[in-house]
């Protein structure tokens, strides 16, 4: 008999021992000769652990009650759930499923497994922007939050981020970024672009001369494989996602980008993208 990947609810009851028994036995049948669903028990039983572990300064009851909630909330989802997994192919509408971890990331700081602390560049010479804002990708790996350095091999399963400083008060600062693959196609990571119908606004940064990690991580839809850049770009203007979607391949180069937005700070790293 074929017995379907589970969803979201039965994930979360399998985990917390609260599953109906004979559910329970079909799961661990299909656990044996299902490799998607070994791999999501690993992350599932991760984020349980993760969720139970006590966290200083929160209210880990109601932190923990929130996030099952939420998680609960999603549709069928086969991913598990520390990240963001987004389908955003230019110019159509695929379906996303969104599984969000809204806690930990932001709430706890960087990762002590990240690779440099941040510093935003100086120079008198330079403008505001490039001397008091500035921005490091990240990617999830293992369970923590690891700095990317130029030319690192990226799985094209990881969950991305970014973590940034903003020193620049009180005028309001406002971040893109997004992936721009091996074949010039754009995979958003901030804002959240869901749907082709939507036209989100940049992300307004939060003032402040200590670091920030982005409290979600996103897992681009199918980017093509091969040398790819992570793109941010910081601006006192509030670009939408429409006004990079609309750019013809040709234009989507760090040249073009920073000659149609002279007075922005734009930041890269070139990554590879690998299964």
């Amino acid at each position: 008999m074929s017995i379907s990947c589970p969803k979201n609810d039965e994930w979360l009851a399998f985990v917390g021992e609260t599953l109906d028994g004979d559910r329970k036995a079909d799961m661990r049948a299909h656990l044996g000769s299902c490799a998607t669903c070994q791999q999501s028990l690993e992350e599932w039983q991760l984020l349980a652990k993760g969720i139970a572990a006590p966290l200083p300064g929160l209210d880990s009851d109601r932190v923990g009650e929130q996030l099952l909630a939420k998680l609960r909330a999603q549709p069928d989802a086969r991913a598990p759930i520390s990240w963001w997994r987004a389908s955003l192919a230019l110019g159509s509408l695929l379906a996303a499923t969104a599984i969000v971890l809204l806690l930990i990331l932001g709430e706890r700081g960087p990762s002590p497994e990240k690779a440099q602390s941040f510093q935003a560049r100086g120079g008198s010479s330079r403008t505001e922007l490039a001397r008091k804002v500035g921005a490091h990708f990240l990617v999830v790996r293992k369970g923590a939050l690891v700095a990317l350095s130029q030319d690192a091999i990226v799985s094209a399963s990881e969950g991305l981020t970014l973590s940034y400083v903003n020193a620049i008060h009180p005028k309001k600062v406002y971040l893109l970024a997004f992936v721009l693959d091996s074949q010039r196609e754009i995979h958003w990571l901030f804002p959240a672009y869901l749907r082709s119908s939507d036209n989100p606004l940049a992300l307004e940064l939060v003032a402040s001369k200590d670091e920030i990690v982005l409290p979600d991580a996103v897992v681009p839809d199918a980017p093509a494989k091969g040398a790819s850049t992570l793109v941010w770009m910081a601006s006192f203007e509030q670009p939408t996602v429409a006004s990079i979607e609309s750019l013809p391949k040709a234009e989507r180069t760090l040249a073009s980008l920073q000659a149609r937005w002279p007075k922005a700070e734009l930041g890269h790293l070139r990554i590879q993208i690998h299964d």
